[in-house]
């Protein structure tokens, strides 16, 4: 009788080792399901992530068909990517200029104009430097005035600060005030009538 009484206690042991691994067992299901939802959720934000930025690519390639649809010249466009490119590294156009300039003499060369848009690997292509070119430096000697920055900006309506008169008055003549004035001088100069 001792010997099935023994044999009883140790199956009784037994059973409840037994329910204590299929509870440690229940346990480790428990916790790999949790895992694996929170790997899922994880998968999921990182989804979306990629999901955003890949709208946000479309978004910018709409934003350029649309503007080679509006029969925007490529000057235009050219100086829309500028001031896009230079935004995204935190800068206004006016700004760069300004780091074209540090000695501010109002006057920067076009090669240092090209260096510094290679220094802030504003990622251009040639034929986009050289359109800027062309159209900031409006009378093609070589240096871009202030003058010249603001009035190509202000053309392509691509400024991104206010302007100020540099010339020390306390007026600010707009670009367009400046090239109806200079074409009634031209006028004038030439004795056609208007």
């Amino acid at each position: 009788m001792t010997a099935v009484l023994q044999l009883s206690a140790v199956n009784e042991v037994g059973n409840d080792a037994k329910s204590e691994k299929a509870g440690d067992f229940m346990k480790m299901i428990h916790v790999e399901k949790m895992v694996t939802r929170i790997q899922a959720k994880f998968r999921q934000k990182l989804a979306m992530r990629k999901l955003e930025k890949d709208i946000e690519k479309q978004k910018e390639k709409l934003a350029k068909r649309n503007m080679q649809n509006k029969n925007v010249s490529n000057e235009e466009i050219a100086l829309q990517e500028f001031k896009q490119r230079l935004s995204k590294k935190g800068l206004t156009p006016e700004a760069f200029y300004r780091t074209c300039d540090p000695e501010y003499k109002r006057m920067v060369g076009v090669d240092k104009l090209k260096m510094q848009i290679n220094n802030f690997n504003l990622q251009l292509s040639r034929g986009q430097v050289s359109r800027l070119v062309l159209i900031l430096d409006e009378d093609m000697e070589g240096t871009i005035t202030l003058e010249e920055f603001y009035n190509a900006l202000e053309a392509y309506n691509c400024g991104g600060e206010k302007h100020y008169p540099y010339d020390g008055t306390d007026y600010y003549v707009s670009f367009e005030h400046k090239a109806m004035f200079k074409l009634l001088t031209i006028l004038k100069d030439r004795r056609m009538s208007y």
